[in-house]
């Protein structure tokens, strides 16, 4: 369903109200609501997950990249011809 910020004329009170189309129709025949149009929330803090991991975990990828094998490049790749 979807939400509506929906302001009583009454009081002048503005509530945010889930309702099916039906509902609201019914709200806005009556006469005693009416729809206010706002601008969605900004949603704040968000962080890159590289910020979120914890330093112990940093520290692990720096003690795997320290201890891993030399690259491919280094190996020697031998032929067919040459193991006979």
């Amino acid at each position: 369903m979807p939400t509506y910020d929906m302001k009583n004329l009454t009081t002048g009170v503005v509530e945010e109200m889930r309702l099916s189309f039906d509902q609201y129709d019914e709200l806005k025949a009556a006469g005693t609501h009416e729809q206010v149009l706002s601008f969605p929330s900004m949603i704040g803090g968000v962080k890159s997950l590289a910020r979120q991991t914890p330093d112990g975990f940093k520290d692990l990828l720096k003690n795997i990249k320290s201890k891993r094998g030399r690259a491919a490049g280094n190996m020697k790749i031998c032929n067919d011809a040459d193991a006979k």
